[in-house]
């Protein structure tokens, strides 16, 4: 069950970045599209650890997409759509990179003890 509250505080760190932290960056100028690439990273060091984890978290990629959907018609241009792509790939290439940092850690963790 502890597992899963750590999802879930993730989760709603997700929430408070897409839709509270727009709201300081002004109308979608400049600092809107610094905001989109950042938050960007902020999903893929996310997804980083939580790739690293016991087990891997199929379902964080989606909601990393999908939580940014209604976020679009709220702050920012109908060209803010594709970041909803983005952030899912981001979210599926860091769930993957933390599965194999994680599985090559273990090997050679194992390999050190033979």
């Amino acid at each position: 069950m502890k597992g899963y509250w750590l999802e879930g505080l993730g989760v709603v760190a997700q929430v408070l970045l897409y839709y509270l932290w727009p709201m300081f960056a002004g109308p979608t100028d400049g600092i809107a599209v610094v905001l989109l690439i950042l938050l960007g990273t902020l999903v893929l060091s996310g997804a980083l650890g939580m790739g690293s984890g016991k087990k891997i978290k199929f379902l964080y990629p989606v909601l990393a997409g999908v939580l940014f959907l209604p976020s679009i018609p709220i702050y920012y241009n109908d060209s803010a759509w594709i970041h909803a792509l983005w952030y899912f790939a981001a979210s599926a290439f860091g769930i993957a990179a933390g599965s194999l940092i994680r599985y090559l850690f273990l090997t050679l963790q194992e390999k050190g003890r033979k």
